[in-house]
């Protein structure tokens, strides 16, 4: 039966005093007949950035800055896809896509708010239009003879 050192895991050659790998000195009480320790795999990580949560963060500033909101649906997708794929490589860019999901979120108040109030608004400006008198209406007032309202 094949023995290890208990140092490293390297398999010791028979007769061995000492260990060919780490050089621990090899007797009886020390040297086991276990299996070498295996490696822990180090986990993968991967060097690229998450194209989805930078996509996802740059169309929801643009499209709060400059579209009003319009493109929140889009930006909100990208944002959401961008976290998964976060979660999946350990968290890269998961703040990115956190934000783009915040501001997403604000361009589509901002585009709802938008199709409601500018509605009701008109509505408000347009009662009032219909409501007040304007003072052409009555023409010049030169013109009125104001004695004859007051003749008996």
């Amino acid at each position: 039966m094949a023995k290890y050192c208990v140092s490293c895991g390297k398999e010791l050659v028979e007769g061995a005093a000492v260990c060919g790998q780490c050089g621990t000195r090899v007797s009886a009480s020390t040297s086991a007949p276990v299996a070498p320790a295996t490696p822990t795999p180090t986990p993968v990580t991967s060097k690229k950035g998450n194209a989805m949560a930078i996509t996802g963060f740059v169309v929801s500033i643009v499209s709060f800055l400059l579209c009003c909101g319009t493109l929140s649906w889009l930006s909100l997708i990208f944002s959401i896809v961008g976290i998964v794929n976060a979660n999946k490589v350990g968290g890269k860019g998961k703040g990115l896509a956190i934000a783009g999901t915040i501001i997403s979120g604000l361009g589509f108040l901002l585009l709802l708010a938008s199709f409601t109030l500018v509605p009701i608004w008109n509505s408000i400006t347009e009662t009032i239009n219909d409501q007040w008198v304007d003072i052409s209406d009555y023409g010049n007032t030169d013109d009125y003879d104001f004695d004859s309202y007051f003749d008996d």
